[in-house]
């Protein structure tokens, strides 16, 4: 962190690059574009006021700054702490940081809850103030839940959900993560969606506004298990939150939110590929038989109207399901070609590449040969499978560093050696029963699979990355994703109303299910 020169202004000492708002116990971040003021009330700093620039849309806060569910149902928020530094500091990127660190109270201080927390606000050159918070604690120490944001205002507030913003006012509120849970108090209703492929979990209530008031707006997520911070430290960082609002004056939040998640998502891109799911003669990837017989006669006659295919994508039965040295192994025999060997032959013609279909959690493949080499099953043996999708597949415990480290070299092997570019990750259950309640093994399996995201991108930066089932419809996806697939079936033709064409009947049947996921009517008004 480095330091601002800093100057005074009134009764206290402020970084040059901050304002000083009126008051000798209140500091304003501000840009060309917002402005918050964090006011020192009891020993506590917390954030007051949020407006644009020139005062309009004025939001006033009354912030708890965060929120630590404890398992016993405790509850604690800086009012259990107190104070003990103030700083202001730029970041890397040249952006304003506000940094807060709190002490526990005495109270507070005989429990096992964070002994020290931190807190630090971030605003850039756009309209978004982000913020995350840090606790400090002991190894083996666990939290159920943190709400990164917890504050009540007079403004209306609306939507909310999981991975959906709440708005208030023209201002959006969320995370920067797909799973993170937004509520209000103000007649939130949960999105009445009609996910086909839904890996639901139960929340066990542990979702609901505790200590609710009037007004009051909450964003939080299920860390659980403090994790080691380096240094043999232990603790819990929180994902990053966010308000913000459109540089446009005048815009609704909906539209603030989309500016958000256009500046910070993966550029998009249109991708056309080939898909040998439905076709058994795209099944042999011999490449003297593929590139005549299955690759050209497409290809060719998409080049009439000026189109190509950007990938060809061999799912499920590329790899070897049932006796493998790794996980997602290829499989090499007379209808099967290596894969570098078919991606180089594919480049040939109009620079199309190799794509590929993966499970990263090993869904389809042997899990009793996969137990035989050291891998561990997601379900522990004694786990009531209580919902469908529970009952039906095995998979691998995604969270085993073993089989992480052998997914890593399959992907590796793909991406840099075989040239993949394009992937389609099916059934992302993000699950594992081993010694964890469904809501913190969601998110500990999903921070390893935006990880493995990441990784992938690390060996190509263009790689693109089609997440499907098990998805949910959160525009914060995009920020890891280039894709999210619909939640319906592989392909579908609606026979309810008549139509002049298949291609209507499919259209219909699209329409059928955004309808069904989007039009709850009382959530939507």
């Amino acid at each position: 962190m480095t330091r601002f020169r800093m100057v005074t202004c009134g009764a206290i000492c402020l970084l040059s690059s901050l304002a000083c708002a009126e008051g000798p116990q209140t500091v304003r971040m501000a840009n060309e574009h917002i402005r918050a003021d964090f006011r020192l009330v009891g020993g506590v700093w917390t954030h007051a006021n949020l407006s644009r620039a020139d005062g309009s849309d004025a939001m006033k806060l009354a912030s708890d700054e965060f929120e630590i569910l404890m398992f016993d149902d405790s509850r604690l928020t800086a009012e259990d702490y107190v104070t003990t530094a103030f700083e202001r500091a730029a970041g890397n990127d040249g952006s304003q940081l506000l940094v807060v660190r709190y002490k526990a109270r005495p109270a507070a201080a005989g429990r096992k809850s964070p002994r020290s927390v931190t807190v630090t606000y971030m605003l850039d050159k756009g309209p978004y103030l982000r913020k995350t918070v840090t606790l400090t604690m002991a190894k083996g120490d666990k939290i159920d839940r943190l709400a990164v944001l917890r504050f009540s205002t007079t403004q209306k507030a609306s939507r909310g959900g999981r991975g959906e913003a709440v708005f208030v006012g023209n201002w959006f509120v969320g995370a920067d993560y797909p799973c993170f849970y937004s509520r209000h108090s103000d007649s939130f209703v949960k999105p009445d969606y009609f996910y086909r492929w839904d890996y639901m979990i139960d929340l066990a209530g542990r979702d609901k506004l505790l200590a609710p008031r009037k007004g009051l707006v909450s964003v939080f997520h299920f860390p659980g298990n403090a994790r080691e911070q380096g240094s043999g430290r232990w603790g819990i960082v929180s994902k990053t939150a966010v308000i913000g609002i459109s540089k446009t004056k005048g815009d609704n939040a909906e539209l603030g939110l989309f500016d958000y998640i256009n500046e910070t998502r993966k550029p998009p891109r249109s991708h056309l590929h080939y898909n040998n799911w439905y076709s058994p003669k795209g099944k042999n990837l011999g490449v003297g038989h593929f590139i005549p017989n299955v690759y050209k006669p497409i290809n060719d006659k998409l080049k009439k109207y000026g189109a190509k295919l950007d990938a060809i994508v061999p799912d499920h039965g590329w790899q070897q399901t049932k006796s493998f040295e790794y996980i997602f192994q290829p499989q090499v025999s007379a209808t099967h070609s290596p894969l570098p060997e078919l991606a180089k032959a594919i480049k040939k013609h109009d620079d199309t590449h190799l794509g590929i279909w993966m499970a990263l959690d090993g869904a389809n493949n042997s899990t009793a040969h996969g137990l035989k080499i050291g891998y561990k099953s997601a379900y522990a043996k004694d786990f009531k499978r209580e919902f469908r999708w529970m009952q039906g597949k095995s998979y691998f415990d995604i969270l085993d560093p073993k089989y992480q480290s052998d997914l890593r070299k399959a992907l590796k092997f793909l991406i840099v050696d075989a040239g993949v570019d394009y992937i389609k990750h099916d059934f992302n259950h993000n699950f594992t029963s081993n010694g964890m309640t469904q809501r913190h093994a969601r998110e500990a399996c999903l921070d390893v699979t935006l990880g493995l995201l990441e990784y992938e991108r690390s060996l190509n930066p263009k790689v693109y990355q089609n997440y499907t089932n098990g998805s949910w419809f959160s525009p914060w996806w995009l920020q890891h994703v280039d894709a999210l697939w619909m939640m319906s079936g592989d392909s579908g033709n609606s026979r309810k109303y008549p139509h002049l064409a298949h291609r209507d009947r499919s259209t219909s049947y699209r329409d059928e299910y955004f309808f069904q996921n989007f039009n709850n009517p009382q959530w939507c008004a």
